[in-house]
């Protein structure tokens, strides 16, 4: 025999409702500048050696593969029909995935008359995942340079290294409650 909830019961267990949101970027491309000034003076992107660009145990202590670089040669001759030494194409590597779950629970009440109340929590970054940025940005405004040499791939002790997170201090899991009164 099923029995009709009533009163307390009734407010505490029906009329919850849930959101979620997802979020799920594939990570930002960036340019890997070369260590030297072009032939023309103007700066250049790193040249690609065919090495893998990412080393096979990736982390943000060593995203970057630095044999995978190289500065472009230097111009021999006018009219050489070599485009190497102007540098690589821009954007040659993507920074680190982004990924985000956010969770709302929100529930109605019934008061008096046309009065209503509402109690909701959120929950922002639900998982705590870190999302990382991309080498040789200090990011978030934390106003901190990052370590020297980190998109320099002749620096093998910090070449890239990621040193800062995405949405710097705000990355971390966030819960807010909040009750609203509607009349």
């Amino acid at each position: 025999m099923c029995r009709r909830r009533t009163g307390v019961v009734d407010q505490l267990i029906s009329g919850w409702r849930v959101n979620t949101i997802f979020t799920y970027s594939s990570g930002p491309p960036f340019t890997i500048p070369c260590n030297t000034a072009t032939t023309t003076g103007q700066g250049c992107n790193a040249i690609l050696t065919g090495q893998p660009l990412y080393p096979e145990n990736r982390s943000f202590q060593g995203w970057l593969n630095p044999a995978a670089f190289a500065t472009p040669p230097v111009a021999t001759t006018v009219g050489q029909t070599d485009l190497s030494p102007m540098g690589g194409d821009p954007t040659q590597v993507r920074g680190p995935d982004f990924k985000r779950l956010d969770l709302s629970v929100f529930k109605g009440f019934r008061g008096r008359g046309n009065q209503r109340y509402e109690f909701r929590i959120e929950i922002f970054n639900l998982t705590n995942t870190h999302n990382f940025s991309v080498p040789g940005f200090s990011g978030g405004g934390a106003g901190l340079p990052p370590p020297p040499g980190v998109l320099d791939y002749t620096n093998l002790t910090n070449f890239g290294k990621i040193t800062a997170l995405r949405l710097g201090p705000n990355d971390q899991r966030q819960v807010q409650l909040a009750l609203k009164y509607y009349f």
